[in-house]
């Protein structure tokens, strides 16, 4: 991702099975990340993450909730990244081109993901998933 001098607005999405394991991507040689991306111009968070949850894995989502917003800053920029919840999807898993394997990730096992440096910030999130939705 390309950060400009302002803040990119970013949707990720954790996408939660019934059995508490929440789907993460893995970028083509880049490590691993929760489905989403910028929000495009004329979007707000919660179109940007059905786009993007459709076009990395082909699944469709239902009902949307916000669970936090973070700022990312490093080397190239500043993001706002907003991760939202859903366990709400259809279809099976598809992944388009940027991303070349999926997970099916359970609490304990998030530790061991190689994550995207960009994505650093999802961990904490999906690790305090049933914190934030009870708030």
């Amino acid at each position: 991702m390309n950060y400009s001098a302002e803040r990119t607005p970013v949707s990720k999405l954790v996408v939660a099975k019934g059995d508490e394991k929440y789907l993460w991507v893995r970028k083509s040689g880049k490590g691993w990340e929760l489905p989403g991306g910028v929000i495009e111009p004329g979007e707000d968070r919660f179109e940007a993450a059905r786009r993007e949850l459709g076009e990395e894995t082909s699944l469709e989502c239902g009902e949307l909730q916000d669970l936090v917003r973070v700022e990312v800053e490093d080397e190239n920029g500043c993001a706002n990244a907003y991760i939202l919840y859903t366990d709400e999807f259809q279809g099976q898993v598809s992944l388009g081109d940027k991303h070349d394997n999926y997970e099916w990730v359970g609490q304990e096992e998030i530790g061991k993901l190689d994550v995207h440096h960009h994505s650093a910030f999802a961990k904490p999130a999906v690790r305090r998933v049933r914190e934030y939705l009870q708030e």
